[in-house]
């Protein structure tokens, strides 16, 4: 399907299109409306990362998943393993709940609208070792 009809099939509720190039650019509107600048990664090594923000002195890897399979994120888990890079966590934005894995917080979609400079500081969630 070409770009051109993209609109057309979203607009005819044809699920066929690809979601999650859609969704991430509906984070890139979020996220620069909240103050963001946004960077991405793309490493031969690690991966492709959606988005690296800047959270307060904090760099967060952003992760944007429209499927069912959103715990797997090679680069992401590649990413906050390289320690020189002190990623301070990874957040996958997603259809789930709201869970943290370790370094990793799953965010359902609509937390985005919290998503600022400095949110998140406080929250207090269960945390599952792996």
């Amino acid at each position: 399907m070409g770009l051109e009809n993209l609109q057309f099939a979203i607009l005819k509720d044809d699920l066929s299109v690809n979601l999650g190039s859609i969704l991430e650019n509906v984070f890139a509107q979020e996220l620069i409306s909240h103050g963001f600048n946004l960077r991405y990664l793309n490493k031969q090594k690690v991966g492709e990362l959606d988005f690296v923000v800047q959270q307060g002195s904090s760099a967060i890897a952003l992760e944007i998943k429209s499927g069912n399979d959103y715990k797997k994120h090679n680069a992401l888990d590649h990413a906050l393993a390289v320690d020189e890079w002190k990623l301070a966590k990874g957040i996958v934005f997603c259809k789930g709940n709201l869970e943290v894995e370790g370094k990793v917080w799953y965010l359902p979609w609509y937390m985005s609208m919290f998503f600022k400079q400095e949110s998140f500081e406080g929250v207090k969630v269960k945390r599952i070792e792996v």
